[in-house]
């Protein structure tokens, strides 16, 4: 059944790459999220803690973060395939649950990450519009919704890790790698009050989108550690 569901949001996020309209992104996250909805009924709690869930919460975060934005392009839904395609590859299997994750602040630490890096790379998506249109979209408003998710991440991340382990801040790749995320955030948010740098101000904001995908994807694969999103 959740294969099902699945393909139709896949299939959806392929016509609305042709046919970039608000109502195809929304056909497609319902289906994306009724995949999730699934999941959760069968384990009985939110198993966004392996490959394929965080995936899948990472495509729902950012379509929620286009629509939001009203980025109806090509570009987004592309980008939202793109990262849908590999839930039909990597296994689907929801191991055990352990204790430590069955708390409302795994919850929290990880759902307030993924909507972070959805409107960041939603953000990006804008400023590379940006380039090919002479059509202004605001990404700062965007990119203020995902510093604050990001920084209650990080906060309530700290707390997590010391009530399960006694230490705040457990040194990991991923956590030294979400530490420079956050203050690449903080510094796109005063990039504007310079006249120097706001003049390349699309091209800071386009890389933090390729930072997001490495803090998601790339730390994981190329340094491991105990991170799964």
């Amino acid at each position: 059944m959740d294969k099902i569901v699945l393909l139709l949001g896949i299939v959806s996020l392929l016509i609305a790459v042709f046919k970039p309209i608000r109502l195809l992104g929304a056909v497609s996250l319902f289906f994306f999220v009724a995949v999730a909805a699934l999941r959760t009924v069968n384990c009985g709690f939110p198993p966004f803690f392996d490959p394929f869930d965080s995936i899948l919460l990472f495509v729902i975060t950012f379509l929620i973060a286009l629509l939001i934005s009203k980025v109806e392009s090509r570009v987004g839904y592309a980008l939202s395939l793109l990262f849908s395609v590999p839930l039909l590859f990597v296994s689907d299997k929801i191991k055990d649950i352990p204790p430590i994750i069955k708390t409302p602040l795994f919850l929290v630490h990880v759902g307030s990450a993924m909507i972070a890096y959805g409107f960041v790379l939603s953000a990006s998506v804008i400023a590379v519009l940006h380039f090919f249109s002479r059509e202004k979209r605001e990404s700062f408003a965007v990119l203020k919704v995902a510093f604050f998710f990001f920084s209650l991440s990080m906060v309530v991340g700290g707390i997590w890790a010391f009530l399960a382990w006694g230490d705040i801040f457990p040194i990991g790749p991923k956590s030294l790698f979400s530490f420079l995320l956050w203050f690449y955030l903080a510094f796109l948010l005063h990039v504007r009050q310079d006249s120097f740098l706001r003049r390349y101000a699309d091209y800071f904001v386009a890389f933090a989108g390729v930072i997001v995908l490495f803090t998601f994807l790339g730390v994981n694969y190329l340094f491991g550690g105990t991170h799964g999103f």
